[in-house]
């Protein structure tokens, strides 16, 4: 028996491998599966092993040379090689898994060799114009519609992400809302698992289909529970409630390792100073200034910084801060930390951070990769990193 058999003796337990092109919907699916309790594996996270497993300092740079490196050895499917034995692991614990970067043709093809028809494919199509609006509009590294171009040419000449896509075994197409491609992932989720579904328009307007099966609950239900990442960003979209900001209102919450609620926070002016919605204007807007820039003329002390000020420096420490963001109308921002709260988030020891993204999703950063982005200047304007001094001193930086 070869080693591919005994695989799949040891385990029918399903792998998901979610593909696309950047600003289709990747991360909803992820998320999705997750929340369907799918062990998750970040392909990604090889690297950051290794350099923690070495003592090297975690930036692009040398995050760069390890990918390189792996490559150099192991060929384009080395990413894959260096996984199989996390998700042998998981298949063994009798776990699900949901594949988060899997990139290459090469590592299709190896991981299809090694798991046959445990591994399934999902790729996520959405249109260049819907992603390029999408990637257009990140309040953080927006990009511009040639730069969206330029990378997804490079993704498809130098790293083969174009094959997954064409032989994925599932296909969704990602043109609308975050509700709309939930429930197809959900049609998709139900052909996996062998179950029924059902069109949530399908059913009365008294219910909601739980999931598979033909089951209902009543959408007053109480018994319906949140999962913990869902709980506390409902309460971080509480406090953002409280904020006195005119363009955005933000909410954070920092969750001790204990899982306690050790402090809150959400952007405002500085105690006993007039705030926006007293004076009724905002300077930055009265200016001009884009969203992420000239912070200094903003009166708001951040939600992360106010958080941050109200946590016990002990129990603060390896937390994780839980954020959510409105814009003026009340819908969905984008969220992600500005670059003084990265700062102030790895200066107060916490570990993750977790946010609400403006199309439903969640993402998660380990506050290591803040400190990474730091050593590039990742987080400066573009009109910044695009001076000639900008250059000159990230030339001396890496020297």
């Amino acid at each position: 028996m070869d080693n591919t058999e005994s695989t799949q003796n040891q385990s029918k337990n399903m792998i998901i491998a979610i593909v696309g092109l950047t600003g289709s919907g990747k991360s909803v699916a992820t998320e999705f599966f997750t929340n369907k309790n799918y062990a998750h594996i970040r392909f990604g996270q090889i690297t950051m092993d290794i350099l923690k497993e070495n003592n090297i300092e975690i930036n692009e740079q040398n995050e760069r040379e390890i990918r390189e490196g792996l490559r150099k050895e192991f060929g384009m499917g080395a990413y894959a090689l260096k996984n199989i034995p996390k998700i042998e692991t998981l298949l063994v614990e009798n776990k699900d898994v949901v594949l988060d970067g899997l990139y290459s043709w090469s590592e299709y093809k190896i991981l299809k060799e090694k798991f046959q028809d445990q591994l399934k494919v999902l790729a996520i199509q959405t249109s260049p114009k819907k992603r390029y609006e999408r990637l257009g509009t990140r309040e953080v590294r927006p990009l511009t519609n040639n730069e969206s171009s330029s990378r997804d040419y490079s993704e498809i000449e130098n790293i083969e992400k174009a094959g997954p896509i064409a032989i994925a075994d599932f296909t969704i197409t990602n043109e609308g809302i975050v509700e709309e491609l939930n429930e197809k992932l959900n049609e998709v989720y139900c052909k996996i698992t062998g179950k029924e579904f059902i069109k949530k328009k399908e059913v009365s307007e008294k219910t909601e289909v739980d999931s598979c099966c033909g089951s209902t609950t009543e959408v007053n239900n109480p018994k319906i529970r949140p999962n913990k990442i869902d709980y506390y960003l409902e309460i971080a979209k509480s406090v953002c409630k409280r904020s006195t900001c005119l363009r955005r209102h933000f909410g954070a919450v920092i969750v001790s390792k204990s899982d306690k609620i050790i402090a809150t926070g959400y952007n405002g002016a500085i105690r006993k100073a007039k705030d926006c919605m007293e004076i009724g204007k905002c300077m930055r807007d009265a200016l001009n200034i884009p969203s992420g820039e000239r912070y200094e003329l903003c009166k708001s002390f951040h939600a992360e910084q106010n958080a941050l000020m109200g946590a016990d420096p002990a129990e603060r420490r390896d937390s994780t801060l839980y954020l959510y963001g409105e814009n003026a109308d009340g819908s969905i921002s984008y969220g992600e930390p500005c670059m003084m709260c990265k700062r102030t988030i790895v200066q107060g020891e916490i570990g993750k951070v977790i946010a609400r993204q403006a199309d439903g999703s969640i993402k998660k950063w380990d506050v290591s990769e803040f400190v990474a982005e730091e050593n590039v200047g990742k987080n400066f304007p573009k009109n910044i990193k695009d001076s000639k001094e900008f250059k000159e001193y990230m030339d001396s930086l890496e020297n």
